[in-house]
């Protein structure tokens, strides 16, 4: 509800299952204004049609790549909770790539759509967004 100064938090906030704290879903670290989580839930009511995956990273320093994998709870639209599914990757050295589908890849409510990365490489640099569009659930 508060925010310390210049809009950055003044502790740690942290998002938890209710009544079981040590299940940590997101923090927030002092001094920022938002979380490192890259995992987003389609609403109830909702599909996300995921419509572009961009990503790049790599070689920082000591000439690592970095494997980028788009993931989700779902496959082929069909949602199976707890279970991340492969949806796209890309092997970045040094590199970057956007794509965009010509048939978006459906996501249903609940669905949660994350990024993972891995490197051998500490601190190597690695950026990745996805682009979609949500609509309502037909009838």
């Amino acid at each position: 509800m508060t925010a310390g100064s210049d809009l950055l938090t003044a502790g740690t906030i942290t998002l938890f299952k209710t009544g079981i704290p040590s299940q940590i879903y997101i923090q927030i670290q002092p001094g920022t204004n938002q979380s490192l989580s890259t995992a987003r839930m389609v609403p109830n009511g909702k599909i996300l049609l995921i419509t572009e995956f961009n990503c790049s990273g790599g070689a920082a320093a000591g000439g690592k790549s970095a494997d980028i994998r788009l993931r989700a709870t779902s496959h082929r639209g069909v949602l199976i909770p707890r279970l991340f599914h492969f949806v796209d990757n890309f092997l970045a050295f040094n590199s970057s790539t956007h794509r965009d589908y010509d048939y978006p890849i459906i996501i249903p409510s609940f669905g949660i759509v994350k990024f993972t990365a891995y490197t051998s490489n500490p601190g190597a640099d690695v950026q990745a967004s996805w682009q979609g569009i949500l609509i309502d659930t037909p009838v």
